[in-house]
């Protein structure tokens, strides 16, 4: 299943209550329901708010409203966040507390493992019901109309067969206070008498009070969806989430249970930062990568049926993003993806978002530059053009993604730019260029959301992964059986000579793992501090001339970033 990766443009007329808030929301997601046909909408950090298709199609228009309104003010008053805080503070908390009583006769897993789950699972639980009344009074002052509010809330409960009231006791098992209690709070709130929640959870609403979903968001309609960009995402992260914890977590293991000769268990101390870092490494190398081939199979199947032959006309499969510097677009460096040729007298781009062709005395520079800073850092291909007869102007930057590891495609993405390069100053290639392909005009590109790669990694923001790194550390350290024994570790160094803080019984060994997990992922974060957010092609101007193209190829001048050709 897939769903529109951009803005709802459907719902634009409801974004308003934004800009009052003064949140700028970044994206709007429909998500599929799927079989469960689930009704539901959630704010997430960054900035987005995802909402399902069966909410957005069996709501009016002002019930979708006080549902937007209810998850800015979230995003307004920083919930996400502060409920992701408050997990990792319980989690860090409750482990800690059982670490540091375990030398005092907390033996029983049972009860360990108990206090661990109640603290994790009712802390977060509390401030979450909290923040929920706090968003309906923001969502009914910002729509200025309970009414929708109150029939939202009965419409939910209803949609997804869930009860208008629980008790005490169930609710506080639970993220959200009942949709009756809510109810009567909004009621109270606003002057209406408890008696008319019934009336109003009854009232119809017409079918043309809807709002009118883009076809773009039916299932199979993206190869590149949401969905697709984020499973990526998420297998990369956890891929080298593994590498930073289990690797160190497997040497402390042996270590402590099998190294009984304090030579051998200070190699293993010792051997288990370098190999997460080598670890690190090849997941960074190859887990970026993982289900792109067959994304790449999909895509060529769509682009087939639309009569687009990619390999009969020896097209290359790239990532495509309109920016004249590297930006993520949901996560990812990409924005589309499709097939790039050079025929004719042409470069030709065929993808999900856009199709467009550019004659060569259009192109105004081809600079070779980096991509998304990180500890392998992919290359991009830079390239402004200009198109008189129509009178408009861009930059974009493609990179290859067709490969078996990073390493590949950035070798690839390297010779991709020279062959541009060789093409745009040589003659005119002498095969005949498909008709699909002479169709094509210049790119026509909107307004595409998108961030600076460090705008997601600021100081505070580093801050916050390292600490979460460290608390999945510790997570995975106690479920191993390697201890947290804060005082028993401080005392043991001074203890032993021989052992010193690698003692044979490693009473910090959880310590050693979080350690290890933390520096290697704040080496990795680093780069983002210090990047530059600057555009690699400047935007051409429709008012310069452009020279002739010379017919024979001329040297290109190297800078720090590649090479460079500029008209």
């Amino acid at each position: 299943m897939g769903s529109k990766p951009r803005l709802l443009l459907a719902t634009r007329p409801c974004l308003w209550p934004g800009k009052r808030l003064g949140v700028k929301l970044q994206q709007v997601y429909v998500v599929p329901a799927g079989k469960g046909q689930m009704a539901n909408a959630f704010a997430r950090t960054g900035n987005t708010i995802a909402f399902t298709d069966f909410l957005l199609q069996r709501m009016s228009r002002p019930e979708v409203n006080y549902v937007l309104g209810h998850e800015l003010t979230h995003l307004k008053l920083k919930h996400p966040g502060k409920i992701a805080g408050a997990r990792v503070a319980s989690m860090f908390g409750a482990f800690f507390v059982v670490g540091m009583a375990a030398p005092f006769g907390l033996e029983s897993p049972a009860l360990r493992y108990g206090i661990i789950l109640a603290v994790v699972t009712l802390f977060p639980l509390f401030w979450s019901r909290r923040f929920e009344y706090a968003a309906d009074a923001g969502a009914v002052e910002l729509t200025a109309d309970p009414r929708s509010a109150i029939s939202a809330l009965f419409k939910l409960s209803s949609l997804n067969m869930m009860p208008l009231h629980w008790s005490k006791w169930s609710e506080k098992w639970l993220t959200h206070p009942s949709s009756l209690r809510r109810a009567q709070a909004i009621a109270r709130k606003a002057g209406i008498p408890i008696e008319q929640i019934p009336e109003i959870a009854g009232a119809t609403v017409a079918q043309s009070d809807h709002y009118i979903l883009p076809a773009t968001i039916a299932p199979g309609a993206k190869v590149l969806s949401t969905q697709t960009k984020q499973k990526s995402t998420i297998r990369a992260t956890m891929a080298l989430l593994e590498a930073l914890i289990l690797v160190p977590v497997a040497f402390a293991w042996l270590a402590r249970f099998y190294a009984k000769d304090p030579v051998l268990h200070r190699t293993f101390y010792l051997v288990g930062p370098i190999a997460a870092i080598a670890a690190y490494f090849v997941f960074a190398n190859f887990a970026p990568l993982s289900g792109l081939r067959e994304l790449i199979v999909a895509l060529k199947a769509k682009l087939l049926k639309e009569g687009v032959q990619a390999d009969s006309w020896g097209g290359v499969t790239v990532g495509f993003a309109p920016a004249p510097s590297p930006r993520i677009y949901e996560h990812n460096t990409n924005w589309d993806i499709g097939s790039f040729f050079i025929r004719s007298d042409r470069l030709c781009y065929c993808g999900e978002e856009t199709k467009f062709a550019l004659r060569r005395d259009q192109i105004a520079a081809i600079v070779l530059g980096p991509g998304i800073p990180g500890l392998l850092t992919n290359r991009r291909i830079y390239i402004a053009w200009k198109d008189r007869d129509l009178g408009r102007s861009g930059t974009f930057n493609i990179g290859c993604i067709e490969g078996g590891s990073i390493l590949e495609i950035r070798r690839k993405t390297t010779q991709l730019e020279g062959v541009l390069r060789n093409s745009w100053k040589a003659s005119a290639d002498a095969r005949p260029l498909p008709k699909q392909l002479a169709e094509l005009t210049s790119p026509l590109i909107g307004p595409v959301t998108s961030v600076a790669p460090n705008a997601n990694w600021r100081f505070g923001k580093i801050l916050k992964e390292l600490w979460l790194t460290g608390v999945i550390a510790a997570i995975v350290a106690v479920l191993c059986g390697l201890p947290f024994q804060l005082l028993a570790y401080l005392f043991s160094m001074p203890a032993s000579r021989a052992g010193g803080i690698l003692a044979v019984h490693s009473p910090g060994a959880g310590w050693y793992v979080v350690c290890v997990a933390v520096v290697l992922r704040a080496h990795a974060l680093i780069p983002f501090l210090s990047y530059k957010d600057k555009s690699f092609v400047a935007l051409p101007t429709l008012g310069v001339p452009s020279p002739p193209v010379p017919s024979t190829p001329s040297p290109a001048s190297k800078s720090e970033t590649g090479g460079v050709l500029t008209h």
